[in-house]
């Protein structure tokens, strides 16, 4: 391009007509004003980075809102399932400590298949009163559902000892024993971190 040309192109609209020598090389510089007019907006990385930031933390902070709601729902859930099942091993305690105290006719035959005399159930009666109450207060739980376990293992024993297996005392016996257990593990957090399921 010779020096007339060059002129004629400084000229343009869109070139800066200035020009410069140096060894011997003619030197233009020129911007594009019609290409990229200085009103224009140009979206450049710095300025989208507020904007990609604020995005991602919104975004964060949604799915941490939603996992807390989600967390909240399962624990809830998960404390009145643990209050129905300890509320069903409480029901058949007190049942079987009030009929062993006021009506132990009702069990005669069992007490007298398994070996026991019908004096033991005013000693027994109490004993399992005394663990359903223990089992139901939430501060003594533990301590109640241990004696809970015992009771109902020394029943599970005391009808294998006649040779019965699988009979219906006996599964009785292992399914409160499961929800004993089950609910406990249900409402109570602490045991929950003491036996986890999954680690």
């Amino acid at each position: 391009m010779d020096a007339q040309a060059v002129g004629r192109a400084g000229e343009a609209p869109h070139f800066r007509d200035r020009y410069e020598y140096e060894e011997g090389f003619e030197i233009l510089h020129f911007r594009a004003s019609v290409l990229l007019p200085a009103e224009r907006t140009v979206n450049s990385p710095c300025r989208r980075l507020p904007y990609l930031k604020n995005t991602i933390s919104f975004e964060i902070e949604t799915h941490i809102g939603e996992q807390q709601v989600t967390e909240t729902m399962t624990l809830h859930r998960s404390l009145w399932a643990g209050r129905v099942m300890s509320a069903i091993v409480v029901i058949a305690l007190v049942a079987d400590g009030i009929i062993q105290l006021f009506v132990p006719a009702q069990i005669a035959s069992m007490l007298q298949e398994t070996g026991f005399a019908m004096d033991v159930t005013r000693v027994v009666g109490p004993i399992v009163l005394a663990c359903a109450i223990l089992y139901a207060i939430p501060a003594t739980a533990v301590l109640g559902a241990i004696l809970v376990t015992g009771y109902l293992g020394g029943a599970i024993c005391a009808h294998v000892r006649i040779g019965e297996l699988g009979s219906p005392p006996e599964i009785i016996s292992l399914v409160l024993g499961a929800l004993t257990w089950g609910g406990l593990y249900a409402r109570n957090s602490r045991i929950r971190a003491i036996l986890p399921l999954i680690r």
